[in-house]
């Protein structure tokens, strides 16, 4: 996976990296590790460059597997 991140990272397109963020969230997701899809969506969504709305989508996104996780603190966090 890592491989895979700087790969993307280093293409230095960001519609790359962003797929790679949903591909890899929907990945955690199913395999039932929100808290990781989360904090995953979280790091990237700081690191894609110059897309600030796909950022704030990101961020809602961790928000709602933080609501389900009932962090609730950290689901207001990001959504406010």
């Amino acid at each position: 996976m890592r491989e895979a991140y700087l790969l993307f990272w280093e293409s230095n397109k960001s519609e790359f990296l962003i797929k790679f963020v949903v591909i890899i969230s929907e990945l955690y997701e199913l395999l039932g590790r929100l808290d990781q899809s989360a904090h995953y969506l979280v790091k990237l969504a700081n690191e894609i460059p110059n897309v600030h709305l796909m950022a704030a989508m990101f961020f809602e996104r961790a928000a709602l597997f933080f609501l389900k996780m009932k962090s609730y603190r950290k689901f207001a966090f990001f959504t406010g």
